[in-house]
């Protein structure tokens, strides 16, 4: 949903963040919609990123969940950095 760019001393990284909005907590929220699968499919996606601006090998890469709950007159915003990482 977002790519963005973080400069932290050592060096850039790109952040691929995916934004997920659930009402309810059934089925475990919008924190538990980033699946397994969900996760490959946003680490296929970066790939493809990183290749089309042929980025591979040159930049440091993280995945964020950015989970959003709960009713929209009081709602709950959690920021997980480095949810999960790329498996090669």
């Amino acid at each position: 949903d977002i790519i963005a760019q973080e400069q932290n001393r050592d060096q850039k990284h790109l952040v691929f963040v995916e934004v997920r909005y659930r009402q309810q907590q059934t089925f475990g929220g919008a924190l538990a919609s980033v699946d397994k699968k969900k996760q490959r499919k946003l680490i296929n996606t970066a790939n493809w990123y990183l290749q089309q601006y042929k980025l591979i090998n040159k930049a440091a890469c993280r995945f964020d969940v950015f989970a959003i709950s709960g009713e929209p007159q009081k709602l709950v915003y959690q920021w997980i950095k480095d949810a999960f990482y790329a498996k090669y």
